[in-house]
Formats: C-alpha cells, structure tokens, sequence
C-alpha cells in the first residue's frame, strides 16, 4: 500500500497539538497513536501469535523498533483528524482491530518506509467509520480532513479491502476478545515506552496517566 512521500510531508508539517484541553481525548489519541505506530512499525511475527491473537512477551520490547513510540507530529495529527471527525470510541476501536489484522495478514508491510503510519491510520478509521457510524463520511470527506488526495486514500482502502478480504463485521464474541488484546498490546507499548525513556532512545510526547495502568483498554474502548 503505497504513501506518495509528498503526502507524508504535507500531513506531518503541521505545528503539534498541546495536550492541555480534553484530557480524556487526549489519552484516547495517545493510546489509538502508540498502537498504529507499535502494529506499523514492527514484524507481524513479533506481535502476533499462530492463532493471529497478540503474543505481547515482555521480552518483545527489546526487539520493538524505535519508530513504535508515536513522534509529536503524528500524535498532533492523530489529535486534530480524531476531533474533526468525532468518531466514537468503537470506532476507534473497530479500527485498530482492522490495523492488526491488516498488519498480521499483509507480509509486505514489514519494511515499510516512515510515514505509513499516516495512511494506515486514516485508511482503517474511514473503513470503520463507514461501517459502523450511522452518519459516515465519504471519502472526499476524509481526503479533505486528512490531507491525504482522495485519489490515494480510494487505492488504500481497497488494498485495504482485499487483504482483509471484505471480511469487517465483528461478533460479540471477537470483540470481546479483542479488547482483551487491546489491553496486552497496550501493555506491551507501556513497558517499551518505560525502557525508551530510560535508554534516551528518542524524544517521547508526553502522556497522561488517567487510569490507563489500571484499565489501559478503557481510554479506547470505553
């Protein structure tokens, strides 16, 4: 699925978004942006177990690219597209699950170039907004919010589409399962951000800790 870089330039310029208004928002782009970048940026094999359910070792955060950490650009972007959308919760949550299983079923992904997180992260919220929102946007609609031409979001979300093989509903059943999973992966991103920030390893954008230790699920799902 390929991002012109020219579109990756244009959306990651804009100045970072202060996280001092909705502090509940704030912690939901957070999370929604740790877990793009962790499910981008690192072997599917790393994160994901033969049953295609999160194997999440907390050995695994040594081997997790430095790029899982979300950069300031993108947590603002995340920020701003999340707010002028207003997308509910579940559909945030809907759309994770389709980035970790496009993730898990698309091989090719593996060494994919900085800035995918951009188009992996509108392409699955405009897939599960047109599902699961009783008012969705067009895809006009979401090349305008995001800054990315309708013309690459339309060849995204039908790459999209096909590796996912049309399949998007979600009983009751997987999604249960699946916020179990949100809280593995989640953890998983809490102890490699623990170890980053002691190593040095990269400047991190700061988070608020408003009970995403003791529930770090609820600040997608809730």
């Amino acid at each position: 699925m390929a991002f012109a870089k020219r579109s990756i330039d244009k959306v990651s310029k804009s100045p970072v978004v202060a996280p001092n208004f909705d502090k509940s928002l704030y912690n939901r782009c957070y999370n929604f942006a740790s877990l793009t970048c962790l499910l981008c940026y690192n072997p599917s094999n790393l994160i994901a177990g033969p049953d295609g359910r999160p194997l999440c070792p907390s050995e695994a955060i040594y081997e997790l690219a430095r790029e899982s950490a979300p950069k300031p650009a993108f947590l603002s972007y995340t920020i701003r597209l999340i707010s002028h959308s207003k997308v509910s919760p579940h559909t945030l949550t809907l759309a994770l699950h389709y980035i970790y299983r496009f993730r898990t079923l698309h091989g090719k992904l593996d060494n994919y170039h900085t800035g995918s997180e951009y188009i992996l992260l509108v392409t699955a919220l405009m897939i599960a907004n047109k599902l699961h929102e009783d008012v969705s946007y067009t895809t006009r609609s979401w090349a305008t919010m995001s800054q990315i031409p309708a013309a690459e979001l339309t060849r995204a979300e039908k790459t999209f589409l096909c590796v996912l093989d049309y399949d998007l509903v979600m009983s009751k059943h997987k999604w249960n399962l699946w916020q179990y999973d949100l809280t593995a992966l989640l953890r998983l991103h809490g102890q490699f951000r623990t170890l980053a920030s002691r190593s040095n390893l990269h400047s991190l954008p700061p988070q608020m800790h408003l009970g995403i230790a003791a529930s770090p699920m609820a600040c997608v799902a809730k």
